[in-house]
C-alpha cells in the first residue's frame, strides 16, 4: 500500500463540500478520462469559486478588484480581462471581510475575518499574523481598511489597528473605546479636520491626530449622536457624512446633523470626484442632485443586494449579491455584469455525476453544474410554481427515468419535500402533483424533515426523515406507490444519510447527537442491524458516520469523526454474525487514527481520497 498527504495543510475546507463549499478539483477525481483537466499539471490544483456574490471592491491603477467571501478577481480596464487572487496563489485563507489597494507600493491589501492580513503584489504575498495570534476571547474581524500616507488604519472588532507601512509592522492599537472603556467594535474611519473620525454602534467618536494626543486612551475620543448605531462613514475634500441603518449624516460647522432616511439599511457611502454623494441601500443605488434631494439611479430586483461602489472615468462599479460587478457606463442605462465562471454559492454538498456533469446542491436554495468537458458552468435558483425560492436542499438524485414525466434531477428540501426539474422553469412538487391515497412522506410542524434521498437499480426513490415515526420511505413513480418502513433500531428515527449498495441494502447513518452509528436494512429480507463503535456490532472508529463510499473491489468505505474503516462484504452485513470492520493499516499503524474524516471519494483507478478536517487530504 502507498499513502500520500496531498499538498500538506490543505485546510478543513478543501475535498470536504460539505464543511464549506470551496472547490478545487484535482486531477480527473469523477472522470473516466482527463479532457477536462487536460490543462493542469500534475500535483496542481484548479480552483471553482463562486463569484456572484461581491462583497468589497478596491480601485487598482489598472484593474478593479473584487472580493467574493473566499476569493478575489481582478478586472483589467483596458484588456477587459479576468485573473483570479485566492488561496492556490498564495492568499493566507478565506473569509475575506475587506480590501484596499495601495498605490503608493502597487499592493493590494486583504483583510479576514480571523484577523489575517496579507500584502499582495503580482508574484509575492506578505502576510501579517499580528491580530490572529492575539490572545483573546472577543472577535478578531476586520471590517474596513483606510489608507492615509504611510499608515494604514484597520477597523475591526477590536477597535482600530494602525500599521507602519515603513516599519512594515502594527504600532498602535486604539482598543477598548467604548464609553467606561470597554470593548467596542469600529466598523469605518475616515480623515477630516486634522481628526480621526470611528463610527460604531455607540454612535460616531473622532479625536486628533496630533503627536500629544494619546488616542490609545479612551478618554481623549469625543462622542456623538451615542444612541445610534452607525455603521459607514465617508469623506471627500472635508464633507463628511455616516449613516446609521437608514439615515443618513452630514457634519458641518462642528456638529452632526440628521439629512436623510432613504427607506432601506444602508450598504455604503461613495463620494465621488464631482463632489456628488452616493449612497447604496438594500437594493438602490441613490445620487445627490444640484437641488440637494436624492435620485433613484438604480433599483435592483428585491433578492439582489448591493454591497459596495467605486467611481473611475466617468463610469460606476457597484458590488452585487448574485451578479458580481455591476458596470455602469451611464445610469440612463441597464448595467453590464462582470462575472467570471464559477457555482453560484461556495457553500455545496452532496456531489453526484450525471451526463458528464457534476451537481452541487447549496443549501440555500441552487443547484450548479460543472461539464468535466467543456469546463463550464451553469446553475439555477430552485423555485416552486409561485416563484418563491426553495431553501434547506438536502439531497439530489439522477436515477429515476425521465420518460415517467419527470423532469430531472429530483432533489429534497429539508421541510418542504420532495421536487424535481427547475432547471429551465418552476421545479416540480412531487407530493402535489402525484397525489396518492395516502400520501407519504407526511409532515410534522409543517415540515417533511427529509435528510437524505437515493435511487435504487429498479429506479425507485428512498427518502430518510428525521424525527418521524416512519423514518424511511419508498416510492415507485411508475403508477405513484408509496411503502413505509418503520425501522426499529436505536437511532432509527433519526436518519441522517442513505447509501445504497449494490445488493439494495439500505445503509443509513443516524445522527451523532441520537447515538450515531449505521442501520443496514434489507426490505427483501427484512434484517435490520444496527452498526456502533462496539467490537463484533460493526466496530466503527467512531460514533460520528460523515461518510460512505464503494471501491472497485465491493469494499464499503465508512469516514467517522475517529478515522475511517471499510467492509469487504457489505452484502452479508445485514446477518446477526459478529462483525467488526477493518482498519487499513500503513507502516504498521491504523492509517488517519481518530482524524475527522470529512468525505470519502474513489476514483476510476480504485483510488480513495480522503479529506480530514485538521490534516489535509489524503490518497
Amino acid at each position: 500500500m502507498k499513502c500520500y498527504m496531498v499538498r500538506k495543510r490543505i485546510d478543513q475546507y478543501l475535498f470536504s463540500i460539505q464543511q464549506a463549499g470551496l472547490l478545487l478539483l484535482c486531477f480527473c477525481f469523477f472522470s473516466q478520462a482527463s479532457q477536462a483537466q487536460a490543462k493542469l499539471p500534475v500535483f496542481s490544483w484548479r480552483t471553482h469559486f463562486s463569484y456572484h456574490h461581491v462583497v468589497a471592491l478596491a480601485e487598482g491603477k489598472e484593474h478593479l478588484y473584487a472580493a467574493t467571501p473566499h476569493a478575489i478577481f481582478s478586472f483589467d480596464y483596458q484588456e477587459k480581462s479576468i485573473r483570479f487572487i485566492n488561496k492556490n496563489k498564495g492568499l493566507s485563507g478565506v473569509d475575506i471581510s475587506a480590501i484596499a489597494y495601495d498605490r503608493s507600493s502597487d499592493q493590494l491589501i486583504v483583510a479576514y475575518e480571523n484577523g489575517h492580513i496579507d500584502f499582495w503584489a503580482e508574484g509575492s504575498v506578505r502576510n501579517i499574523n499580528t491580530i490572529y495570534k492575539t490572545q483573546t476571547v472577543l472577535s478578531k474581524r476586520l471590517r474596513h481598511i483606510n489608507i492615509q500616507g504611510n499608515k494604514i488604519y484597520f477597523s475591526g472588532d477590536l477597535g482600530i489597528v494602525v500599521f507602519d507601512k515603513a516599519r512594515g509592522e502594527i504600532v498602535e492599537n486604539y482598543q477598548n473605546l467604548g464609553r467606561s472603556g470597554d470593548p467596542l467594535t469600529i466598523y469605518e474611519t475616515a480623515f477630516a479636520n486634522d481628526s480621526i473620525y470611528a463610527v460604531s454602534a455607540s454612535g460616531i467618536l473622532s479625536a486628533g491626530l496630533g503627536e500629544n494626543i494619546n488616542r490609545q486612551d479612551f478618554n481623549n475620543w469625543k462622542r456623538t449622536l451615542t444612541g445610534l448605531s452607525f455603521q459607514h462613514i465617508s469623506v471627500l475634500k472635508n464633507r463628511l457624512f455616516a449613516s446609521a441603518n437608514d439615515s443618513l449624516f452630514r457634519y458641518g460647522s462642528g456638529n452632526w446633523r440628521f439629512e436623510k432616511k432613504l427607506g432601506g439599511t444602508i450598504r455604503g457611502l461613495e463620494l465621488a470626484p464631482a463632489n456628488n454623494l452616493y449612497v447604496l441601500t438594500e437594493n438602490t443605488l441613490w445620487g445627490s442632485s444640484k437641488t440637494g434631494g436624492f435620485a433613484k439611479l438604480y433599483t435592483a430586483r428585491r433578492s439582489r443586494s448591493l454591497n459596495s461602489i467605486v467611481f473611475r472615468n466617468g463610469a460606476a462599479w457597484v458590488a452585487s449579491s448574485d451578479l458580481g460587478v455591476l458596470h455602469f457606463r451611464t445610469f440612463n442605462a441597464a448595467p453590464e455584469a462582470i462575472l467570471p465562471p464559477g457555482p453560484l454559492t461556495d457553500t455545496n454538498i452532496r456531489p453526484v455525476v450525471f451526463n458528464n456533469q457534476i451537481y452541487w446542491l447549496s443549501p440555500s436554495g441552487s443547484i450548479s453544474a460543472f461539464d468535466k468537458q467543456t469546463r463550464r458552468w451553469t446553475g439555477f435558483k430552485t423555485r416552486d410554481n409561485q416563484s418563491h425560492p426553495i431553501e434547506n436542499l438536502t439531497d439530489i438524485d439522477f436515477g429515476i427515468a425521465s420518460n415517467q414525466g419527470i423532469e430531472l434531477p429530483v432533489f429534497s428540501s429539508f421541510d418542504r419535500g420532495l421536487f424535481f426539474g427547475g432547471a429551465s422553469g418552476p421545479a416540480t412538487d412531487i407530493n402535489t402533483l402525484f397525489s396518492a391515497s395516502s400520501p407519504v412522506p407526511r409532515t410534522v410542524d409543517g415540515s417533511f424533515n427529509i435528510t437524505a434521498l437515493a435511487s435504487d437499480a429498479e429506479q425507485t426513490l428512498w427518502v430518510t426523515t428525521t424525527g418521524l415515526a416512519h423514518s424511511l420511505y419508498r416510492w415507485n413513480p411508475v403508477g405513484n406507490s408509496w411503502t413505509t418502513y418503520r425501522l426499529n433500531s436505536p437511532g432509527a428515527k433519526f436518519l441522517k444519510d442513505l447509501f445504497i449498495t449494490p445488493e439494495g441494502h439500505k445503509w443509513m447513518s443516524i445522527e451523532a447527537a441520537k447515538g450515531g452509528g449505521i442501520i443496514v436494512f434489507d426490505e427483501k429480507s427484512g434484517k435490520e442491524r444496527h452498526l456502533s463503535t462496539e467490537g463484533g456490532q460493526g466496530g466503527l472508529p467512531g460514533h460520528k458516520v460523515t461518510s460512505m463510499a464503494m471501491d472497485r473491489n465491493s469494499f464499503l468505505w465508512v469516514g467517522t469523526n475517529r478515522g475511517i474503516a471499510f467492509f469487504p462484504n457489505s452484502g452479508r452485513v445485514p446477518g446477526n454474525q459478529p462483525l467488526t470492520a477493518n482498519v487499513p493499516i500503513f507502516e504498521n499503524r491504523v492509517l488517519l487514527k481518530d482524524e475527522f474524516i470529512t468525505q470519502i471519494v474513489v476514483d476510476p483507478a480504485n483510488r480513495k481520497w480522503c479529506g480530514t478536517r485538521n490534516n489535509g487530504l489524503w490518497l
